[in-house]
């Protein structure tokens, strides 16, 4: 499950832009320029990172709903054969909840990430900055929702175990 992780993992380090203690409102004239310096490669880097990224939530999307399918399978398929085990119902249906979550934040990711590239960060180097503290956080969001939807896909597997034992126990 954590393979498909190191795709959104990445962003921070594609930018080569080290101010990120700056205030955008407040930035010097030394501050500015480094931006305007440094526009073309942020640029480049941006765009590899839309790429990247398309694939890397398809894949990941693909992979999720594969998965709750299967989780939903098995729970069906436990709860027919009376190993009724609640917790993984919850656990299917947080997976499912956390999904449709993380694709409304992407959406958003992806808006503020195409209206950072739109953004002439030579000429516009504040707005730019801003819009790009933005979609840092942004990023941030769907990395704490891609370890949540982790999180819960490691208790389902748990909780797998509890079916386990009760067929082998032969309750």
């Amino acid at each position: 499950m954590k393979y498909w992780l190191t795709g959104l993992a990445f962003i921070v380090a594609l930018i080569p832009f080290s101010v990120s203690s700056i205030n955008p409102e407040t930035m010097t004239d030394a501050e500015k320029q480094r931006v305007v310096n440094q526009c073309h490669d942020i640029k480049r880097n941006l765009q590899s990172l839309k790429h990247v990224d398309t694939i890397a939530r398809v894949s990941r999307g693909t992979t999720t709903t594969n998965l709750v399918t299967l989780m939903s399978a098995f729970n069906s398929r436990a709860a027919s054969n009376t190993y009724n085990i609640p917790s993984l119902v919850t656990a299917t249906n947080n997976v499912q909840d956390l999904r449709r979550e993380f694709a409304d934040d992407y959406t958003q990711y992806e808006i503020g990430l195409r209206d950072l590239i739109l953004i002439d960060c030579k000429s516009e180097p504040m707005a730019f900055y801003q819009k790009l503290i933005d979609v840092r956080a942004k990023r941030a969001l769907l990395n704490a929702a891609i370890k949540e939807i982790e999180s819960q896909l490691d208790s389902f597997q748990s909780h797998t175990t509890e079916v386990l034992i009760k067929i082998r126990g032969g309750q």
